[in-house]
């Protein structure tokens, strides 16, 4: 019923740990897995489908489930404050990731830009992508605050160059999440600005390294504070990547920096 979490190079993941879908047991089954994986000094990871109701959820959390769930599952504000709540009782994280557009109050789909900001309020860990359509500034802004004052931080995957509206995101502490190969070779000077500003404010920049980066921008963005998961190993030990890999390692990402699991750009 439960896999391991899928742990990638630099990240603080715990073999303990395990990953099980709402789908695949039922309360009385999560609660004795749970139990087992806590006296092993591990955690539960529940994605959740929709098969549980908020209830379930809310008992879960309070008891130290982690709870992951989405926009494409659940949109009632009410019910998502209460396992944010539950998870803040039960000291486990719960994380919202919105995929869709951000909706104004009334809209038919989806689940407003203001409920998402009191989800952020309230503790709720929330994850959002630019893959899907591009994200106004202005409210990234706003949803970073928001997270702030609810004690997490915003977990924010990019795709594109960095440029000067994500360092000013990242002065909110983001995670900021970056595929490598959008780097500027030679030299990147937002990249830059973005790691030291995340930093700064309490997050971090995450490169994901899927083929080969330049040693000299490994360098400069590693200098200034930036984290790095290289999801492809080195071949052997002539790759130039395996001295790289290996620093990346000895600066582990916080599972509070990605959602589920780090070994992808969402």
């Amino acid at each position: 019923m439960d896999t391991p979490s899928d742990a990638s190079p630099g990240e603080t993941a715990d073999l303990r740990d395990a990953v099980v879908r709402d789908d695949s047991g039922d309360l009385a089954t999560f609660l004795e897995l749970l139990r087992v994986r806590q006296r092993a000094g591990g955690r539960v990871k529940l994605v959740d489908s929709g098969r549980l109701g908020i209830p379930d959820l809310e008992r879960l959390a309070e008891a130290g489930m982690d709870i992951f769930t989405s926009d494409e599952v659940r949109t009632d504000a009410h019910g998502l404050v209460l396992i944010a709540i539950a998870a803040r009782k039960g000291g486990s994280p719960a994380a919202y990731f919105v995929h869709g557009a951000f909706r104004e109050i009334g809209e038919a789909a989806g689940i407003p830009f203001d409920s998402v900001l009191e989800l952020a309020r309230t503790g709720m860990r929330i994850a959002v992508s630019n893959g899907r359509g591009a994200r106004d500034a202005s409210a990234l802004d706003r949803l970073a605050d928001a997270c702030r004052k609810g004690g997490t931080r915003l977990i924010s995957y990019h795709r594109g160059p960095a440029d000067n509206s994500l360092v000013e995101l990242c002065r909110a502490g983001v995670w900021l999440h970056l595929d490598a190969a959008s780097l500027v070779q030679g030299g990147d000077p937002a990249a830059g600005d973005c790691a030291r500003a995340a930093r700064a404010g309490g997050g971090g920049l995450v490169l994901h390294v899927s083929d080969t980066i330049d040693p000299g921008v490994f360098d400069d963005l590693y200098g200034s504070g930036a984290f790095f998961l290289f999801h492809t190993p080195p071949a052997d030990y002539r790759d130039p990547r395996r001295a790289l890999a290996a620093r990346a390692e000895s600066r582990p990402l916080p599972s509070s920096a990605f959602y589920l699991f780090s070994g992808f750009m969402l």
